[in-house]
C-alpha cells in the first residue's frame, strides 16, 4: 500500500528532508545461488477415476524401429465422469474402443481425451481398448526436462563395440506415456500386464512373473507375457528385449536372476553376487520382508547408474567390469541402493514428485547402511562424508528444501539435495531418535502404506504412532526449508573447563525458502586429556551459543560432533598442535578431518604430520587426505608421494598421489605409472599429468592411452584431454 504521509512539525520535516538527501542506496549484493523462486508451485494430481489394471500388448519390430500396441485401461470411476483424460506421448493413437463399440476422442498436447458413450457414476468400472503405434521412434528426452543421453520411453538400441541390438524402456519419471496410454504420475498406482512380441532369439523382462511365450503374429516371433498382481506406478513400468543371459540365483524362495551380455557372462558375479545377501540384510533392518515375487537385474546401454522398475531394476552396461575395475568401479552400492528401492520406492510410493526423498533419500542412506554392515564404521562414516560433501558442493550454486512443491519438471527433485543431503538427514534423525525407535518407525511407516502413495505426513505419524517421537520439528527445519548450519567453533581452556563458542553464521538467502536462522539438533563433544576422554552431550541451538565442559587437564585435541552425523559448514579454530594430536589417535572420521586442516594450514610441522598419517594411518581415506595436503616441491613431501603413488595399496590413495605431483613427478616416472598401475584410475591420473609436460615421450604414452580399453572410457578419455591440453 502507498501513501502520502502529512508531516506535523519541525522532527518529522527534519526527518522528511534527511531521507530527501541522503545517497542513493547501495546496489543490491547479486546472490550466489540460483532464482527458483518464479518456479510454479504444484498442486497433487487428482483424476476423477482409479486406475486398477493396465493390459499393454506392443508388437515391436527392430528393423524399422517400430511399434504396434493395444492397451486395456481398467477403471474405476470415483465420481461421475463423461470422459477420460490419458497421457499419451510420441505415438500415433488409432482407435478406443469400449465394449466393443467405437468411442470418440481426441489426441492433442500429450493427452488422449476419450469421450464416453454413457456418463459412469462413482463406483462404476470400464475397459478401455486404445489402439496405437508408430515408427522411427525417438523420444526427445530434453523437451521432457531429462539429458539429450537419456532414452526416455521406449528406444531402439543399434549393436555397438559394447552392446547388442536390443529394445528397452526407461519409465522415469515420465515415460510410460510415451510407450502406452496411461496416468503417468506416481499418485496412482495399477497392476500390470505385458505381452511383448520380438524376434523369436530374443528374450523379454518386464515386471511381476513371465506366464508364458506363445508363437507371434509375425513369422519369426514370439510373445513373452509378463504380468505383476501388485500394484504400483507407471514410471516402474519396464520393457527390456534382446540376445540376453539370464544367471540365476536366489532369495530364500525368491528367484534372483541377473541379465546380461553373452560377453559379460564371466564377470557379472563379480557386480551381482552379493544381491541376496542384500536383500536378506534389508528384510532385517526395514523389518519388512522382500514384498515381490522375483527380483531381476538386467543391463542396457545408455544410462549410468540404474532406474529401479517393480522386481526388474535397469542398469547401466557400466555395472559389469573386469577384475581390475573392481578396486574403482565396485557396483555394490549401486546394487544396495537399486534393491532397497523395492521397499523404498516401489512397496511405497511418494505421492507426488516434491516428496522424492521418501524413496531416494532412503535408497542413497541404504547404501550408507550396506557400508556399515558389510565394511565396517570406517569405511561407512567415509560413504556418508562423501554424500554430504557432494550436498556442500551443490549448495555452493542450490539452495532448496529437500520437500518442496515447486518445480519445472519432475527430474528437478533428483539431484544433491535429494540423494545424499536427504540420506545424511536421515542418519542425523536415527541419531536424534535412537536406533529401536528409528527402526519401529520405519517399520510401521512400510507395513501401513504398503501398495500406497505416500507423503511426508505420512512418515511423521508413522513415528508417533510407532515409536512416540514428535520428529515434526526435524522434518519442518532441516526438510522442509532450505540449507544448513555454518559453524564457526572456538575453544578455549581456562584450567578447569573447557569452553567453547559455537556461532551459527548462515544467512537467510535462498533459491527457494527462508534458510534457518538457528538449526537444533542433539549433538556431541569429546575432550580428550593424557588420561583419557569425556564425551559431552549437548543440544545445538541459537544464534549464539556457549558451552562449559569440565576439565581438570589441559585437552590434548576437542572433538566437536563426536559421532560425525551433522550436516553442516564446519568452521572450526584450534591450533596445529591440537590438529596434530587429533590426526594421531581420533576415529578415522576425525583423523581425515584432522589432516585436511592441517593441509590448509601448512607448515613444517603439520607437514611432518601428514608425512606420517601418509605412511602409518590404518585408513585409507585418511591417508589420502594427508596426501592431498603435501607440497609437491618440498623434497620431503615429494618423496613420500612418490612413494604413495607407488606402494599404497588403496587405489584411491595411489591416484589422489598421482594427481598431487602432476608434471612434477618428471615424464619417465608417470609413464612407469600408467603403464604398470593396476588401477585404471591411476593410470588416468597419470595421462593427464603427462599432458601437463609435452616432450615426444609423454606424447607417445598419450598416444598409447588412447587406444586402451577401459570402463568408462576414463583412460581414453583422460589421454583425449591431454591431446587438447597440450594444443
Amino acid at each position: 500500500m502507498h501513501r502520502n504521509p502529512v508531516v506535523a512539525g519541525a522532527s518529522a520535516l527534519a526527518a522528511l528532508l534527511s531521507l530527501a538527501c541522503s545517497p542513493e542506496p547501495p546496489a543490491p549484493v547479486e546472490s550466489p545461488y540460483e532464482d527458483r523462486s518464479g518456479w510454479p508451485v504444484r498442486e497433487l494430481r487428482d483424476e476423477p477415476f482409479d486406475v486398477l489394471h493396465y493390459r499393454v500388448a506392443l508388437d515391436l519390430d527392430e528393423t524399422t524401429k517400430s511399434m504396434d500396441g493395444t492397451v486395456d485401461v481398467h477403471l474405476q470411476a470415483e465420481e461421475n465422469i463423461s470422459e477420460v483424460a490419458l497421457d499419451a506421448e510420441t505415438y500415433e493413437v488409432r482407435g478406443v474402443r469400449a465394449g466393443g463399440d467405437e468411442l470418440d476422442f481426441t489426441h492433442a498436447d500429450g493427452t488422449l481425451t476419450v469421450a464416453l458413450a454413457e456418463s459412469l457414476a462413482a463406483g462404476e468400472t470400464l475397459v478401455l481398448e486404445i489402439d496405437y503405434g508408430g515408427s522411427g521412434i525417438d523420444v526427445d528426452a530434453t523437451r521432457y526436462g531429462m539429458p539429450a543421453s537419456y532414452d526416455l520411453g521406449l528406444d531402439f538400441k543399434d549393436e555397438t563395440d559394447a552392446n547388442p541390438q536390443l529394445i528397452n524402456t526407461l519409465s522415469f519419471p515420465e515415460g510410460a506415456r510415451h510407450w502406452y496410454p496411461s496416468v503417468d504420475h506416481p499418485a496412482d498406482r495399477s497392476t500390470f500386464e505385458l505381452l511383448a512380441t520380438v524376434r523369436e532369439d530374443w528374450k523379454v523382462l518386464s515386471n511381476g512373473a513371465l506366464i508364458g511365450i506363445s508363437e507371434g503374429s509375425r513369422p519369426g516371433t514370439r510373445t513373452h507375457h509378463w504380468r505383476l498382481d501388485l500394484p504400483h506406478p507407471t514410471y516402474l513400468s519396464v520393457l527390456v528385449a534382446g540376445p540376453y543371459e539370464v544367471i540365476e540365483d536366489f532369495h530364500g524362495d525368491i528367484p534372483v536372476n541377473y541379465w546380461v551380455y553373452p560377453k559379460d557372462v564371466e564377470d557379472a558375479h563379480r557386480s551381482f553376487h552379493k544381491t541376496t545377501a542384500m536383500m536378506a540384510f534389508f528384510d532385517e533392518e526395514f523389518g519388512v520382508p522382500y514384498p515381490w515375487n522375483k527380483y531381476d537385474q538386467i543391463t542396457i546401454p545408455g544410462i549410468g547408474g540404474g532406474a529401479e522398475s517393480t522386481t526388474a531394476t535397469v542398469l547401466g552396461q557400466s555395472t559389469i567390469h573386469d577384475e581390475r575395475a573392481e578396486q574403482d568401479f565396485p557396483s555394490h552400492g549401486l546394487v544396495a541402493h537399486e534393491v532397497a528401492h523395492h521397499w523404498w520406492g516401489d512397496l511405497t510410493t511418494y505421492r507426488d514428485w516434491g516428496e522424492t526423498w521418501l524413496t531416494e533419500s532412503f535408497g542413497t542412506y541404504s547404501e550408507y547402511l550396506w557400508h556399515a554392515h558389510e565394511l565396517g564404521p570406517d569405511e561407512a562414516g567415509e560413504n556418508m562424508r562423501r554424500k554430504r560433501e557432494s550436498y556442500l558442493r551443490q549448495a555452493q550454486s542450490v539452495l532448496r528444501p529437500v520437500v518442496t512443491n515447486q518445480w519445472r519438471r519432475p527430474n528437478d527433485n533428483f539431484d544433491a539435495h535429494t540423494y545424499p543431503k536427504g540420506a545424511a538427514l536421515i542418519r542425523l534423525l536415527r541419531h536424534i531418535t535412537g536406533d529401536a525407535e528409528f527402526r519401529a518407525g520405519i517399520r510401521h511407516f512400510l507395513e501401513k502404506h504398503s501398495f500406497q502413495p505416500v507423503d511426508t505426513e505420512d512418515f511423521i505419524t508413522a513415528f508417533a504412532e510407532a515409536a512416540d517421537q514428535d520428529i515434526r520439528w526435524f522434518i519442518d527445519m532441516w526438510l522442509r526449508r532450505p540449507g544448513h548450519p555454518v559453524l564457526e567453533i572456538e575453544s578455549t581452556w581456562d584450567g578447569d573447563s573447557v569452553e567453547m563458542h559455537i556461532r551459527q553464521a548462515q544467512g537467510p538467502e535462498a533459491s527457494m525458502g527462508t534458510v534457518p536462522e538457528a538449526y537444533r539438533a542433539p549433538l556431541s563433544v569429546r575432550v580428550v586429556t593424557e588420561s583419557g576422554s569425556e564425551v559431552h552431550p549437548f543440544t545445538l541451538e541459537g544464534r549464539e551459543q556457549h558451552l562449559s565442559f569440565p576439565a581438570a587437564e589441559e585437552p590434548r585435541y576437542i572433538r566437536f560432533d563426536a559421532d560425525d552425523v551433522l550436516v553442516a559448514e564446519l568452521n572450526i579454530s584450534k591450533p596445529a598442535g591440537e590438529w596434530m594430536a587429533q590426526l594421531a589417535d581420533d576415529d578415522a572420521a576425525g583423523r581425515r578431518r584432522a589432516a585436511v586442516a592441517l593441509g590448509e594450514m601448512g607448515g613444517d610441522e603439520a607437514r611432518a604430520a601428514l608425512r606420517n598419517a601418509v605412511t602409518g594411518d590404518a585408513f585409507w581415506a585418511v591417508r589420502q587426505a594427508a596426501v592431498e595436503g603435501l607440497d609437491p616441491e618440498h623434497a620431503d613431501d615429494a618423496e613420500v608421494l612418490r612413494t604413495a603413488a607407488v606402494e599404497d595399496p588403496k587405489s584411491d590413495v595411489r591416484t589422489s598421489a598421482i594427481v598431487r605431483l602432476g608434471g612434477s613427478a618428471g615424464a619417465a616416472f608417470l609413464i612407469e605409472r600408467f603403464r604398470n598401475d593396476s588401477s585404471y584410475r591411476a593410470q588416468a591420473a597419470a595421462v593427464t599429468a603427462l599432458g601437463e609436460l609435452g616432450g615426444d615421450a609423454a606424447a607417445a604414452a598419450i598416444e598409447e592411452a588412447a587406444a586402451m580399453a577401459s570402463p568408462r572410457d576414463i583412460v581414453a578419455r583422460a589421454a583425449r584431454d591431454a591431446m587438447g591440453a597440450g594444443q
